[in-house]
């Protein structure tokens, strides 16, 4: 029970005003039923959107750059594109760490290896898609647009980050 949030005394209307101006800024989680983690959760989803709003906000290109913002998609592209590593061996990795009951490190790892392979083709994919959009061949789909602004913002693509 908190003590500022209870019912006040029986008075005239201005006892009430000065009651209401003590009651605190920002409410404890605590009167919510909630842990005192979740205002710290929520401060942080707060400034995350608010970061992300200030991002959107820049510009594209920056001013002293010499690169138009197609060009530094391209190169972006390309250099990730470059440093993609080859997808793991799923066989091999499952002949070396056979899943058994007794051992549960064996499985986490198959599953692990398999969503890796996975999310490097899904990367690997919207890359090569982003370069062709870029010179006209197919055509820059929302999804495609998204992933270029996040490059441009210096974020990790959502359709990465949801894999």
């Amino acid at each position: 029970k908190h003590e500022a949030y209870c019912v006040p005394p029986p008075g005239p209307l201005d006892s009430y005003v000065e009651y209401v101006k003590r009651f605190p800024l920002n409410d404890p989680t605590e009167i919510f039923g909630l842990h005192e983690n979740a205002a710290l959760t929520h401060a942080q989803a707060e400034k995350r959107r608010l970061l992300g709003h200030a991002l959107s906000l820049q510009p594209l290109t920056s001013l002293g750059s010499a690169q138009s913002a197609e060009e530094t998609l391209r190169d972006v592209a390309a250099d990730i594109l470059h440093k993609i590593p080859p997808p793991f061996d799923e066989e091999a990795i499952l002949a070396n760490n056979p899943p058994s009951y007794e051992d549960s490190y064996s499985t986490v790892l198959v599953q692990e290896v398999v969503r890796y392979n996975r999310l490097l083709v899904v990367i690997r994919k919207s890359l090569l898609d982003i370069q062709r959009a870029l010179v006209g061949e197919i055509v820059m789909s929302s999804e495609l647009e998204k992933m270029c602004e996040s490059f441009m913002q210096g974020h990790v693509p959502e359709l990465w980050s949801s894999k």
